[in-house]
């Protein structure tokens, strides 16, 4: 079963709701804490980051200052659970960058995995080469 959601409805999924709350306040443990001890976060050109702790050392090297902003959520429920895709941006101190979010969420609303994904052209990644 596939259900489309406008962003409004983040909210009404209180995982989602909680990540990105957590993520933009920069509370990266409060974010790491919804992960399943063995959770997996794969991150864009990084090896995958796995367990609660690792990722907690992760978002605070890596996204400290970064704000999330969703705008589109595609659900799709399946023996395990959901796989929910969140389109939207990020936003740094040196850059505004199209993501997507793929989450992988259990029947007790733990995140087993979130793989994120740069949606940029080749345009747009060039301008974050150093000069």
């Amino acid at each position: 079963m596939q259900t489309l959601l406008d962003p409004k409805c983040l909210l009404e999924d209180p995982v989602l709701q909680n990540y990105f709350q957590s993520f933009n306040a920069g509370a990266f443990e409060q974010t790491a804490s919804l992960f399943v001890a063995d959770g997996v976060l794969q991150a864009p050109f990084e090896e995958p980051i796995v367990g609660r702790s690792e990722i907690v050392r992760y978002l605070e090297r890596e996204a400290h200052g970064m704000k999330a902003k969703p705008q589109f959520v595609q659900t799709t429920t399946n023996q395990e659970g959901r796989k929910v895709v969140v389109k939207g941006r990020v936003k740094a101190l040196i850059f505004n960058v199209n993501i997507a979010w793929t989450f992988q969420i259990n029947h007790s609303d733990r995140i087993q995995a979130v793989e994120v994904e740069l949606l940029a052209s080749l345009q747009d990644l060039i301008q974050f080469r150093p000069a």
